[in-house]
């Protein structure tokens, strides 16, 4: 990938790959070729809530300094050796195969949320697919898989839900400090409670796995609590704007749905298909739920060739943000003969190297799992509602999510 990217980038005249945004004091990163090589750097630091915090006033800083260590240790924000155990705990236990195995149950609770639908709106009026469908969905099964009860899942996405806030929220970052730290302490008072009132859980659970890591001192319990709580909130929220941005991407382009269509019937169930599959990948590229990634640069770093002028020198302490859908739409690497990347096209042979899912050390460990519920939700969906389409007549068919982190829908009205 690497020497085709450089070939056709020496025929590209595009925008600059890395260039400094004044407005929000960053490096604004958007090829592919200079991804992978920041990526890939050892000077890059993920902890992007230790910058934030620093941004803080100094009695601020102290005020939320325990709120700051929490989701600092969260898998996403951690180098070296404490990320290393923690992400090979999260990768063995979201592996391909243990996930695969969960497919029927996924499609399911993929029907029994749709047959639920279908009863409540006989008479044809429009639902929400983003709350009645695309959230419960993913949430319900990641619930399932770390060992917690169910009835709870509302609750912990209101806990994820600020955390998100406090990431790509508008407000100013002391009050979106403020109702982090008070979600944070108040899911860290329940999950004590839960574990007191749940002494045996199902051993093949998450928690229970991070529980036996926690008593082997394999990792501390502030990184158990913290990243039960990463994987609710990446276990749910990335699949579920996945799920309805592809279902609106879909509704946009009906010949793309069509072809799609086409696959299904040619389908069993469970069966592998490979351009069902593929399919999946390019909606995963174009769809782009997270908007943006973070990194800090940890020493002085040259990115870029000099011999193409575009050299790009980044000095220690300097922030990077890499806009993953500029990255998913890179024309060097995803235009095609018969469309270019901003287009949809289910049959882009190049798709599956979308970075949606991130890239290198801290590529999301959970890629399996949201790739085959985005598969099966979408495939469950469509087999059963062929004539889904949006509610054109309501003013508010489509609204999207005031947040600049990621590229998720509040609403999408539609009927079947």
């Amino acid at each position: 990938v690497m020497a085709f990217l450089s070939t056709r980038r020496q025929k590209q005249t595009s925008s600059p790959e890395v260039e400094w945004n004044t407005e929000a004091s960053c490096w604004d990163v958007r090829s592919y070729l200079a991804f992978i090589e920041f990526i890939r750097s050892p000077s890059m630091s993920a902890n992007y809530v230790q910058q934030l915090w620093l941004s803080l006033p100094p009695h601020l800083q102290e005020l939320y300094r325990d709120t700051t260590s929490f989701l600092s240790s969260q898998v996403l924000s951690l180098e070296g050796p404490e990320h290393r155990a923690i992400h090979k705990l999260l990768s063995t236990f979201f592996s391909g195969p243990r996930m695969q195995r969960l497919e029927s149950v996924i499609e399911e609770t993929a029907t029994r949320l749709l047959l639920h639908i279908f009863e409540k709106h006989a008479d044809g009026t429009p639902w929400d697919l983003v709350q009645q469908y695309a959230h419960p969905l993913p949430l319900s099964v990641i619930v399932r898989l770390i060992g917690f009860e169910d009835s709870d899942k509302w609750r912990l996405k209101e806990w994820t839900d600020a955390i998100e806030v406090l990431f790509g929220g508008a407000d100013p970052l002391p009050q979106r400090f403020e109702s982090c730290h008070k979600a944070v302490e108040e899911y860290q008072q329940w999950l004590r409670l839960f574990l007191d009132i749940h002494p045996q859980l199902p051993e093949d659970c998450l928690l229970q796995v991070l529980l036996d890591a926690h008593r082997d001192q394999l990792i501390t319990y502030e990184q158990l609590s913290s990243n039960l709580l990463f994987v609710v909130a990446a276990g749910h929220e990335t699949t579920s704007s996945l799920i309805s941005n592809s279902v609106l991407l879909l509704l946009q382009n009906p010949t793309q749905l069509r072809f799609l269509m086409e696959q299904l019937v040619e389908s069993t169930p469970h069966s592998e298909n490979t351009a069902l599959s593929l399919a999946v990948e390019e909606l995963i590229r174009l769809s782009t739920p997270v908007k943006h990634l973070y990194r800090q640069a940890m020493a002085p770093m040259v990115v870029g060739s000099s011999e193409l002028g575009s050299q790009v020198n980044v000095e220690s302490g300097a922030s990077v943000r890499f806009l993953l859908s500029d990255l998913n739409q890179d024309g060097v690497l995803f235009d095609s003969p018969s469309a270019n990347a901003a287009r949809l096209e289910l049959t882009r042979a190049s798709a599956s190297k979308n970075v949606s899912f991130g890239f290198g050390r801290h590529v999301c460990v959970g890629r399996h799992l949201g790739k085959m519920e985005a598969r099966v939700a979408l495939t469950t969906l469509w087999t059963r509602c062929p004539q889904l389409q949006l509610a054109m007549h309501h003013a508010s068919a489509v609204e999207w999510l005031p947040l600049s982190s990621l590229h998720a829908l509040k609403q999408l009205l539609v009927t079947h």
